[in-house]
């Protein structure tokens, strides 16, 4: 009995034996034959090592071809990684030799936390011909440093459409998940056109292998995968118009926009005061970052796409179509200004004590009077007011290629009780109707407007990109004109504000600052009181909108100047010399105009 189990125990031990064999001929099997590939490729990735090399972006052209933002290669210091553990001895030997920006690497270090290992740690983009001297002349005492050449933005036009253009960066680890598929020491766009237009700027990153021994060095190089350089823009923009629109707002705070209103495509988009892209390449320095975005007069902020202004008398030629499409008014009534208008216990003025007198709606638009369109605005009611400002798209986005544009308010009853808790007065719709009040919009939203009226009643979409160039050098063009809306106001509503807009250029109104002999230029003036938050007094928004000449419009000018004072003569003279310069006429030295007007 007893050997009998001990046999059995024997038998049993041989099964055993003789499955966990099984075990490792079938795992072996599977490693060899059916999974070979993939761990022959795990094996590989232990002695080959891949270095990517980064696409330039496309350029950038203006409408006439000229480059106005092209790449430059520059020269980057590296600590490589498997030296992590020694990099504040290697930052210490290196400082004594060049300067760094502590910052900049400590972020570089987090955000490159976690990653392979053979991706470096940038020390310093952009490092001169001195600094690269010293570093090559003691290559063999930095063992741990690498250099790489890689492109940056340059920019032959210094400091000009830098809020059109925008800047690019390195991923942010919040882009990280965006850009997910992106290396992270990737370049992308991070305002402007250089984000909106990103993923065709953007090229296709190469790469090269090596292989390299157990301590990482290399021995022999592997393969390659070239890059592919990203397509370029062609604009609508023409830098030389936009340098001289640049100049023209020069000490101001505010913004310009100039359209082409026969395409909708910008000409020329400003806003005051800016930045330089320079500051930025090969990278911000934190010391820059602080100073531009703590300035008060918030120099990053494109004013043309994001300042919000409330549109004083330029809104009354959104009052006008509308009364007249509704049949409110007729261009010959008459409306009689003593000076003021009584609304239950208020008293609403005219910018003219003594009032206007009898006025028709042609005198009405050309001196600007308050009281006739505070009449016109009781008549038509906020809401048939909101309703022609949505048809005129004043309302929404314009649609811009353009990345963080901002909406205006169109207030309306419903608006006021949701988003104050109030009720509408009467005297709401009486400030309305002439631009101020809760009312607030875009210098591009105005331009938006203007560029309707000049095309009796045909919305087009402001745009800045023509097209773009692939790697083989073929034009791609795009056709805005696919987004054209109608309004549905009838044409001869907007011949008859048209020729309003005339009368306030050349007729003795108050744009006449604006008027230039032998160009019939068609304009309305703006003057927006703003609320004093505890000052004695601040200076009025000074507005200019208009386009030239009255029959077949070629240009729209879109100038807003913050507390500037009277828009007429302010903004007006602004307009009038961006209108000179487009048409080829002599340029007066000064902005200033003797005309003196009131609003």
């Amino acid at each position: 009995m007893r050997l009998e189990r001990i046999l059995k125990r024997v038998r049993n031990t041989k099964k055993l034996v003789l499955f966990i064999f099984l075990l490792f001929l079938l795992a072996f099997i599977r490693v060899q034959v059916f999974h070979h590939s993939y761990y022959q490729e795990l094996s590989l990735k232990n002695i080959t090592k891949r270095v990517e090399t980064f696409a330039p972006r496309g350029i950038i052209l203006d409408r006439n071809n000229r480059i106005i933002v092209e790449n430059r290669n520059v020269l980057s210091l590296s600590l490589k990684r498997e030296f992590m553990d020694r990099r504040n001895e290697v930052l210490e030997r290196i400082e004594k030799l060049i300067s760094f920006d502590k910052n900049f690497i400590n972020k570089e270090i987090q955000r490159k936390a976690g990653l392979p290992h053979f991706i470096p740690i940038l020390l310093k983009k952009g490092i001169s011909f001195e600094e690269l001297s010293i570093i090559e002349a003691r290559k063999a005492d930095f063992p741990e440093i690498s250099i790489i050449a890689e492109p940056v933005r340059y920019y032959p036009y210094e400091g000009i459409a830098s809020h059109v253009l925008g800047y690019v960066g390195s991923l942010s680890r919040d882009d990280a998940f965006i850009y997910n598929d992106l290396n992270p020491s990737s370049t992308i766009g991070k305002t402007g056109l250089e984000k909106f237009y990103d993923s065709i700027l953007r090229g296709e990153n190469g790469w090269i292998e090596y292989f390299v021994d157990s301590k990482g060095k290399i021995l022999k190089r592997k393969g390659f995968k070239p890059f592919k350089t990203g397509n370029s823009l062609k604009l609508t923009l023409d830098i030389s118009l936009q340098t001289f629109v640049e100049e023209q707002l020069k000490g101001e705070k505010g913004a310009v926009v100039v359209v082409d209103p026969r395409d909708g495509g910008i000409l020329a988009l400003a806003s005051s005061p800016s930045f330089t892209l320079s500051l930025f390449t090969p990278f911000l320095l934190y010391e820059n970052w602080i100073s531009l975005s703590l300035n008060p007069d918030k120099p990053l902020i494109n004013r043309a796409i994001q300042g919000l202004y409330s549109p004083g008398s330029i809104f009354k030629i959104v009052l006008a179509l509308a009364g007249l499409q509704e049949g409110v008014i007729k261009p010959e009534d008459a409306i009689n200004c003593p000076g003021y208008i009584n609304v239950g216990n208020q008293v609403y003025r005219c910018w003219k004590g003594g009032g206007h007198g009898h006025v028709n709606l042609y005198r009405a638009v050309v001196e600007s009077c308050n009281v006739y369109f505070y009449t016109l605005g009781r008549k038509l009611g906020a809401e048939r007011i909101k309703k022609y400002a949505k048809i005129l798209g004043l309302d929404e986005l314009t649609g811009i290629d353009l990345p963080e544009e901002m909406k205006g308010v169109i207030p309306d009853p419903d608006w006021k009780k949701e988003t104050r808790k109030e009720s509408w007065y009467e005297g709401d719709t009486v400030i309305l109707s002439i631009g101020q009040g809760y009312i607030i919009l875009t210098p591009i939203q105005v331009a938006s407007l203007i560029t309707t009226v000049a095309n009796d009643g045909v919305r087009k979409i402001p745009h800045l990109l023509n097209g773009f160039y692939d790697q083989n050098g073929n034009f791609h063009g795009i056709d805005w004109s696919v987004k054209e809306k109608e309004t549905g106001i009838k044409k001869e509503f907007f011949e008859i504000v048209k020729r309003c807009m005339w009368g306030v250029v050349n007729d003795g109104g108050t744009g006449r600052a604006s008027m230039i002999q032998g160009i019939d230029v068609c304009g309305k003036t703006g003057t927006v009181e703003v609320v004093s938050r505890g000052r004695a007094y601040i200076k009025p928004h000074a507005w200019f909108a208009g386009f030239a000449p009255l029959k077949n419009p070629e240009i729209v000018v879109v100038v807003i100047l913050e507390n500037a004072g009277k828009g007429g003569e302010r903004a007006a003279p602004i307009a009038r010399n961006i209108f000179l310069y487009y048409f080829g006429k002599p340029v007066p030295s000064t902005k200033e105009t003797d005309v003196k007007t009131v609003e």
